[in-house]
C-alpha cells in the first residue's frame, strides 16, 4: 500500500500541450514543461515517502481533493453554511484524476491499465490545499472469495472503532475529533465517512468529512 500527500496538480489543459510538428498535418499531444515539473515533484514526494518501486499487478486508486480555501471563505460560509464550499473554484475530480494517473504511472503503479478501481472525493477546504492519495494492491479473485466474510466483518466494525468523541490523526498530521459517523449503501457500493472537527480549529462549526481508512485512532 502507498499513501501520499501531494500538492494540488496543475490543470489538465496546462499539464498537456497540443502542437503540430513541422511538416505534419495532424496535431500531437505531449506533456508540457509545467506537467514535467509536476511529474518530478511527484517522484520526489514518493521517494521521500519510501516508495522505491511501483506496486506490481492490479491496483486500486483513491484520492481526496482538498481545494484551495479562498481568503473570504467565511463570507461563503455565512451565505450557505451547509454547502459553502460548492462555490469554491476548483478543478473537477475527473480532471485532477487524469493528471494524477499520468504523474503516478511508473512511480506508484506500473501503468494505467493496472488500475481496476478508482474512488474520488472532494473534501471541504481546510486551509491546506493538497491531494491525499492511497494506492493498494488488489487481491486476486480467489483471495477475494476466501476473505469476503472477513472483509465484511471488518467494515461492519468501523463505526464502532470511530465512535463520536474519538480523537484521530488525519493524513495531514492534524488531530481531530469525530463528531459523527456515516455508513450507507449507494448504487454501486457502500460508503463510510467520518465527520470531524480539527482540534486546532478556531470555529466549532468548521468541519471536514474524511474516509475512515485515512485516519489513525489516538484515543
Amino acid at each position: 500500500m502507498i499513501v501520499l500527500s501531494l500538492p494540488l496538480p496543475v490543470a489538465a489543459e496546462s499539464y498537456w500541450k497540443r502542437f503540430v510538428p513541422k511538416g505534419a498535418k495532424m496535431p500531437k499531444i505531449s506533456v508540457s514543461r509545467e506537467g514535467r515539473m509536476y511529474r518530478e515533484l511527484v517522484k520526489n514526494v514518493a521517494r521521500q515517502a519510501g516508495v522505491s518501486t511501483p506496486l506490481a499487478g492490479r491496483v486500486s486508486l483513491s484520492y481526496v481533493l482538498y481545494p484551495k480555501r479562498p481568503n473570504d471563505w467565511r463570507e461563503y460560509f455565512r451565505r450557505d453554511p451547509e454547502c459553502w464550499d460548492d462555490m469554491v473554484k476548483c478543478e473537477s475530480l475527473d480532471s485532477v484524476g487524469r493528471v494524477l494517473v499520468d504523474a503516478l504511472r511508473g512511480v506508484a503503479f506500473e501503468n494505467d491499465r493496472r488500475i481496476r478501481k478508482i474512488e474520488a472525493e472532494r473534501a471541504v477546504p481546510d486551509g491546506h490545499p493538497r491531494v491525499e492519495i492511497r494506492i493498494e494492491k488488489l487481491a486476486g479473485e480467489l483471495e477475494k472469495r476466501r476473505s469476503v466474510e472477513e472483509v465484511h466483518e471488518t467494515r461492519h466494525g468501523m463505526a464502532y472503532f470511530y465512535p463520536p468523541g474519538t480523537i484521530v490523526a488525519t493524513p495531514s498530521g492534524r488531530q481531530a475529533v469525530v463528531l459523527r459517523y456515516l455508513h450507507g449503501t449507494g448504487k454501486a457500493d457502500t460508503f463510510e465517512r467520518a465527520i470531524c472537527r480539527y482540534l486546532d480549529s478556531t470555529s466549532e462549526r468548521e468541519c471536514v468529512t474524511l474516509q475512515p481508512r485515512f485516519l489513525r485512532r489516538i484515543s
